[in-house]
């Protein structure tokens, strides 16, 4: 067993030989060598270091942001950060990033910054270093051309530097290694000339596949909702706005979290923006309306009125957009004011979105959801206690068995959870998670919610849809429309023959008779 260990210790130090590889050595941990640098005896010296030939490799490829692998010529580079303390810098300390691109430029005057930053060590101890006493790595590849900068002066995305390299990013808690971000000189206005980390806008898109997963299940629920007729009521329409206002809102995340539209597009991105926040502020208004109309119902107010769903349409749709026009001038007039640049929407400010990453969204697209919220949270009570009244007094007025109380009881119970459900409960959880990462660095929890909040449509799907009386009436919908389709086919099919057979007879109306009933030419 030793032996075998042993030899697949050797076959891989060979094969990591043979594609030019440092065994051992993290690809971000490397410099580049040049041949003049190289000594007699094939180690290298580098600003004072001595890299020995172990510690050195050929490459022909190069490492981004995301670990794809780019070819290029073949260089060698050796493993300087197992010698010395390394900090990446995205070029030379006296270049600057430019944006969108994977490339730096140079300046006519020379930069003058503070190369001393906070680091926090493996104690928790915070200390203060001048960086440039570290090993700066300025040959790395840019990580990527969709960087953003953060920046300690606005307490949204501040970030700690540890030890080992690792930065923490506070405005998600993630933590990145030297591939995700490196530092930079930046002009950052009235604050000067300030080194700061720049990282890649990346997006985890598990919610996104989920989203579509659930996009695929409402787009089911709409389905039966137009083939079964006691859907097709007013709180029918609604649910289907809702559902349908749902789809749009998930469309628009989906496309920002890939990234379809560009973000230096400055027409598309910010109109792909506006009309996402006009569909999500739509889609509470519906849920609102939802409630609101099953109040009135099982109140018995202003049932009998037909024109209750124009009224509902010009509701939402006219204070969808009065949210969006309010959001909107806000965020055009406030946008070069970089002093109020944590109160203003943000439309477009890191994806085609709205800013979620700082406390304003709390007031522009949390604080809106909040406050439906609470009409519908409330909405739901006072129907739920309705409900509960008049279930108690039906059991008062109709003695029936422990069995069939049981089953009253079950299916009260499944009723109130669908209302539930419909009211917007998962929602809360995309609130909650909100503020959870304001206040913590913990991203387990988020995702979570967000995993929760995105699949909604497959819980909305089991809930409202796999029940025994909505399957029951689907499937006989589905035969009754079957058997009348054959029954039409067989009567067009006797009703031609007949024809056919008179034609030499004077002309008359012409009827069969059939067991199940008539059918007529004219």
């Amino acid at each position: 067993m030793r032996n075998l260990f042993f030899s697949f210790v050797i076959l891989s130090v060979i094969i990591a030989d043979i594609l030019g590889d440092i065994p051992g050595c993290d690809y971000f941990d490397t410099v580049a060598l040049s041949i003049n640098q190289r000594l007699q005896n094939g180690s290298y010296q580098y600003e004072g270091v001595l890299i020995p030939k172990e510690e050195v490799g050929e490459y022909d490829y190069e490492i981004l942001f995301d670990g794809d692998k780019e070819s290029v010529a073949m260089h060698t580079r050796g493993c300087i950060c197992k010698f010395r303390t390394c900090i990446r810098f995205c070029c030379h300390p006296q270049k600057l990033l430019v944006d969108g691109d994977r490339s730096c430029e140079n300046v006519n005057n020379t930069l003058e910054y503070s190369t001393v930053l906070n680091i926090t060590l493996n104690n928790g101890t915070q200390i203060e270093k001048n960086v440039m006493e570290f090993m700066v790595q300025q040959h790395l590849p840019v990580p990527c051309a969709n960087h953003d900068y953060l920046n300690n002066t606005n307490i949204y995305q501040n970030w700690t530097l540890f030890e080992n390299a690792t930065l923490l990013r506070h405005l998600d808690g993630r933590e990145l290694s030297k591939r995700d971000y490196c530092f930079q000189p930046m002009d950052m206005g009235d604050y000067g000339i300030q080194l700061i980390p720049h990282h890649c806008l990346e997006t985890d898109l598990t919610t996104s596949y989920i989203q579509m997963v659930s996009i695929f299940f409402i787009i089911l629920i709409i389905i039966v909702y137009m083939i079964l007729p006691n859907f097709k009521g007013v709180h029918g329409k609604c649910c289907k706005c809702y559902f349908v206002c749902l789809i749009l809102s998930f469309t628009h995340i989906i496309s920002a979290s890939y990234g379809w539209v560009d973000t230096t597009d400055n027409m598309l991105c910010p109109l792909m923006a506006h009309t996402g926040y006009y569909s999500i502020i739509a889609t509470f208004l519906w849920l609102l309306i939802i409630n609101y109309n099953l109040w009135k119902t099982f109140n018995n107010i202003g049932v009998g009125q037909k024109s209750r769903f124009f009224h509902y349409n010009i509701f939402v749709w006219s204070a969808a957009a009065v949210l969006l026009l309010i959001t909107s001038l806000v965020d055009f007039i406030f946008k070069e004011y970089s002093e109020a640049e944590n109160w203003i929407p943000g439309f477009g400010t890191y994806f085609c979105w709205i800013n979620v990453y700082s406390w304003s969204a709390m007031i522009y697209y949390y604080g809106p959801m909040s406050m439906l919220l609470i009409f519908n949270t409330t909405f739901f009570v006072k129907t739920a206690m309705r409900i509960f009244v008049q279930n108690r007094k039906n059991r008062r007025q109709l003695k029936k068995s422990e069995g069939q109380r049981n089953l009253r009881n079950l299916t009260n119970f499944s009723m109130f959870f669908r209302l539930f459900v419909i009211v917007g409960a998962l929602w809360i959880l995309e609130i909650a998670s909100f503020i959870y990462a304001r206040i913590s660095t913990n991203s387990t929890g988020i995702l979570f919610a967000d995993i929760i909040t995105s699949g909604q449509g497959v819980i909305l799907f089991a809930v409202t849809i796999l029940k025994r009386d909505v399957l029951k009436s689907l499937a006989d919908r589905i035969l009754r429309r079957k058997s009348q389709n054959e029954a039409s086919i067989s009567c067009s099919s006797h009703l031609a023959t007949t024809e056919i057979s008179l034609m030499s007879k004077a002309p008359k109306t012409l009827t069969n008779e059939t067991e199940e009933g008539k059918c007529s030419l004219y």
